[in-house]
């Protein structure tokens, strides 16, 4: 089961709980226990995510993460974001918390999950982004024909250029040394795989190429140039470490609540 398919069962849970329950006491439930097992457990994952990006800030330029950390990606891969404990949570009687508390509850395993999501994410992009590096001082995009269908006009489609792929059929980022590229690695989307393609050495001249819109397109026209990928890189990133600090706080505001609840039973 997904960590986003375990949030939702445990809210369609408490959901239940509650209509059986019309004026359910605020009373702490039987298995408190439990669920305070199971916020230690995801304290130490998303403590494991802030390690990892305080690293990567120690080893950035002015305490910034440096742009495609691939160390951070593998320590993102490695932190094993947990799932929640269903049994804990099932259990748990959330009806019978304080409203507040059982809505801060729910809304940490719905940002717990935003936060898995992120770092899936952004480990898969790194990984398909370190594939398509390219040599330094080349070009940074590119222009594909597609042949005409339905009789329609051929289309040409932006996209970047990533890797050259040498003799040996496969792709260096260093370059190819004296010897001219057998073909390149070519992509449309900066969150699609990269794609071996041929370069052409005879374009059509003299006539009018449509060309199509692609998400490399928009992002050039939208002022990205060159530095679109750095930028998407950045803003997963902040986006990453942004949920990650609300959720340690969060966290320990639930643990404190949940403990005096423990405390006073």
């Amino acid at each position: 089961m997904s960590r986003l398919a375990a949030v939702c069962f445990v809210v369609l849970s408490a959901c239940q709980h509650q209509q059986v329950h019309e004026a359910p006491p605020a009373e702490a439930p039987a298995s408190v226990g439990p669920l305070l097992d199971d916020l230690e457990v995801q304290g130490k994952t998303l403590t494991a995510v802030q390690d990892a990006l305080d690293a990567a800030r120690d080893r950035g330029p002015d305490r910034r993460v440096a742009p495609f950390d691939q160390k951070l990606a593998q320590e993102l891969e490695q932190a094993k974001l947990a799932a929640p404990d269903l049994h804990a949570l099932a259990t748990a009687r959330i009806d019978r918390l304080p409203p507040k508390l059982a809505d801060a509850l729910l809304q940490f395993y719905v940002d717990d999950a935003t936060l898995a999501k992120l770092v899936q994410d952004h480990v898969r992009l790194s990984k398909i982004d370190a594939k398509g590096a390219r040599p330094s001082g080349a070009a940074a995009f590119g222009v594909i024909l597609r042949e005409a269908t339905d009789g329609g006009p051929a289309l040409a489609e932006v996209g970047q250029l990533g890797s050259p792929v040498c003799d040996d059929g496969k792709p260096h980022d260093d370059g190819c040394g004296a010897s001219a590229p057998a073909a390149v690695l070519f992509r449309t989307d900066p969150n699609r795989p990269w794609m071996k393609k041929a370069i052409a050495t005879a374009p059509a001249t003299d006539k009018v190429v449509i060309v199509a819109d692609t998400p490399v397109l928009t992002a050039l026209v939208a002022g990205g140039g060159p530095s679109t990928d750095r930028l998407n890189d950045a803003k997963r990133v902040a986006e990453i470490g942004a949920l990650v600090e609300t959720l340690l706080v969060a966290r320990r505001e639930l643990v404190k609540q949940l403990e005096i609840l423990a405390h006073a039973s």
